[in-house]
């Protein structure tokens, strides 16, 4: 009796024991069912970055070997491209800066080798439509930029698509053998030395980015009004949902995005490009003018001008929500935003702003400003100030902040260096230092009138440093004025 109840137990202690097994493949298979997928995807990744780790290894190989009479050599270095991955199909570029791109057609991947050394693999996909640019150049049906050679065909046959819908499809870059549809290296050659690329002329349409790159923009041209886009009439456009990544060389009013002297009309703009004047002024995004519109544009590039150098906008329309990250340089005047005559709102300056006179962190003068802050530092000589350095014919400035150190010699204010003519400064303060020698103050370091200016709840709780007329609030005053100040 005995041995049976043991017989039976032993039997059920199976059966519990197969039953434990079965429920956990049935288990296992449903974890693999729902995350069959993932594991496969993460299995692809690892083999991936495998990959691209071993031939990461093999470029740095070919770059040790890619020399011939001690030179690196675009021979060279495809000559040992060819023998680390045994094909005669991959492709070279050594540019005139000594980086490199190099795509190895077995793998599909591309590589860009910078000045320094440093290996990155370029996230750009190959050209897929070779027809050209298509579409109808309407709002719903707009012509599509898919590669360098339709980005080219715009520019030159710009007559066909002057006041058309034009869309950027795609990440484009000038270096990668990806964003071109051939094999065409001559083209290459020429968009990324000698003059670079020519600009687009008297566009007077939209163009959407759709939130693309246009990189390893190059321009070096003995000319005036250089930029991706140039006008010297009135035309009137649009360029919205783009990044720009480059350098831009001209004579004067240069810019990233737009050259001209027409009404332009700048949505969601971020521009890398650095810009640079070889006789005047110099513009991180656009020239600017009267009826021109700037919503959400950034520039995080250097700005050089001979003369005159603005982080955004030369001078005049409305500026919202822009910011300027890149340092801004001009042999006389520099601001980090606009320069004259324009309505600033909600916009900031980081960069560090350097000029001789007329130097501030936001404008130059005769500008409507508010809610805008500078944190960058500001040295000029005279008339400088964190958020304007002089105010005129009824220029404004309400609820502004500055941060950043402020050094010049004459007229040198925490936030503005002169006003004067119905100038006004309301609810603006400043933690800075600010450092000069004669009219200096730690909101404003000269003021007169002809009739009244207003200064209304200004404090200031930054270092003060001059020679003569130094104030923590105004340096110097002069005429007849309404104030109302607070200071902490």
């Amino acid at each position: 009796m005995n041995e049976k109840k043991k017989e039976k137990k032993g039997i059920s202690l199976i059966v519990l024991v197969i039953t434990i097994i079965i429920m956990i493949i049935l288990a296992s298979a449903v974890i693999i069912s729902l995350n069959g997928s993932n594991i496969i995807e993460r299995a692809h990744e690892a083999v991936d970055r495998f990959n691209e780790g071993t031939e990461k290894e093999k470029i740095q190989t070919i770059l040790l070997s890619g020399y011939k009479n001690n030179e690196l050599t675009e021979e060279g270095i495809k000559e040992a491209v060819d023998r680390e991955f045994r094909a005669n199909t991959s492709k070279v570029k050594l540019f005139n800066d000594g980086s490199i791109t190099i795509y190895v057609e077995s793998s599909k991947r591309e590589y860009y080798i910078d000045n320094k050394g440093n290996i990155t693999i370029a996230n750009i996909e190959n050209v897929t439509d070779t027809a050209g640019l298509s579409g109808e150049g309407t709002e719903a049906n707009p012509y599509k930029i898919n590669s360098i050679e339709d980005l080219v065909d715009f520019s030159t046959n710009i007559d066909t698509y002057r006041t058309k819908y034009i869309e950027l499809s795609r990440d484009l870059d000038f270096r990668s053998f990806a964003s071109y549809r051939e094999d065409n290296k001559e083209l290459m050659d020429s968009l990324t030395s000698g003059e670079g690329f020519n600009p687009i002329q008297e566009f007077a349409g939209t163009f959407d980015g759709k939130n693309n790159t246009i990189a390893n923009l190059y321009m070096n041209r003995d000319e005036s009004r250089v930029a991706l886009f140039r006008s010297l009439v009135n035309n009137r456009l649009k360029i919205k949902e783009l990044k720009l990544i480059g350098k831009i060389t001209g004579k004067s009013s240069v810019a990233s995005v737009y050259s001209g002297v027409g009404t332009s009309e700048l949505q969601n703009i971020n521009s890398y490009v650095d810009v640079k004047s070889t006789e005047g002024s110099a513009c991180g995004m656009a020239l600017g003018g009267k009826k021109s519109t700037y919503d959400y544009c950034f520039n995080y590039g250097e700005v050089n001008g001979k003369t005159l150098a603005f982080g955004i906008s030369g001078s005049g329309g409305i500026i919202n929500r822009c910011n300027n990250y890149g340092e801004v340089n001009g042999k006389t005047s520099a601001v980090g935003i606009s320069g004259y005559g324009s309505t600033i709102i909600r916009c900031s300056n980081y960069g560090k702003i350097t000029g001789k006179d007329a130097v501030a962190g936001i404008a130059t003068s005769e500008c409507k400003i508010s809610d805008c802050i500078n944190f960058g530092n500001i040295v000029g000589e005279n008339y400088v100030g964190g958020i304007s350095a002089r105010s005129a014919n009824a220029g404004q400035i309400y609820c502004c902040f500055n941060k950043g150190n402020i050094t010049g010699l004459n007229y040198v204010g925490g936030i503005e260096g002169e006003s004067y003519r119905y100038g006004i400064i309301e609810s603006a303060y400043n933690t800075g230092k600010v450092i000069g020698e004669n009219y200096v103050g730690g909101i404003l370091g000269y003021g007169t009138t002809w009739s009244s200016n207003n200064f209304n709840n200004c404090y200031n709780v930054g270092e003060v440093e001059g020679t003569s007329n130094v104030g923590s609030i105004i340096g110097y005053l002069e005429g007849r004025i309404t104030v109302l100040i607070i200071t902490i």
